[in-house]
């Protein structure tokens, strides 16, 4: 009896190979996992940074190429003439020009990203757009044009939780 057959070229490799091959695909997969949940990460701390007002602010963000523009200006008049109906639904209104700086309505600067709250939300720095976020998070109404603040106000008072706040609230202005 031989055994040429137990200790050929082509046995060896193939036990050799075999375990590197597994250790390659595990290398692999681990690599692509950890590099997905950077992704994952990188977009939940884009989102993080207006998760500190869920639940308790809807946010009106206001985008401008500049501090200077007309859009802005009106946008922004609009809705300090309506400052009771502001307060009432619980909004804060964040203003991002291009120099990325988020700003409140009164004008004081707030340590959010600016830059990401474009990207996050799709703003060319030149654009001016208006997003409506509900306390939940969630995007709500998106205008590139200046809205008026009953027509925001109607899509807040529309939304379930709107309906049961302004029947429940004292309100600010009476």
């Amino acid at each position: 009896m031989t055994t040429v057959g137990l200790c050929s070229p082509y046995l060896v490799t193939r036990r050799i190979l075999r375990p590197l091959r597994l250790l390659f695909v595990t290398i692999f997969l681990l690599i692509f996992s950890l590099s997905m949940i950077g992704h994952l990460n990188m977009a939940q701390a884009k989102k993080s940074e207006l998760t500190q007002f869920q639940w308790d602010h809807r946010l009106l963000l206001v985008f401008a190429p500049n501090d200077e523009d007309a859009h802005l200006k009106s946008q922004i008049k609009e809705l300090r003439h309506n400052t009771c109906g502001v307060l009432d639904r619980d909004m804060l209104v964040l203003q991002i020009a291009k120099d990325l700086t988020v700003r409140t309505l009164n004008g004081r600067n707030i340590p959010i990203d600016g830059a990401n709250l474009r990207e996050t939300y799709r703003v060319d720095n030149d654009a001016f757009a208006t997003v409506l976020i509900g306390k939940d998070g969630g995007e709500k109404m998106r205008s590139l044009t200046v809205i008026s603040a009953n027509d925001i106000f109607e899509e807040i008072d529309a939304m379930p939780m709107g309906q049961v706040e302004m029947e429940s609230k004292v309100h600010i202005c009476g």
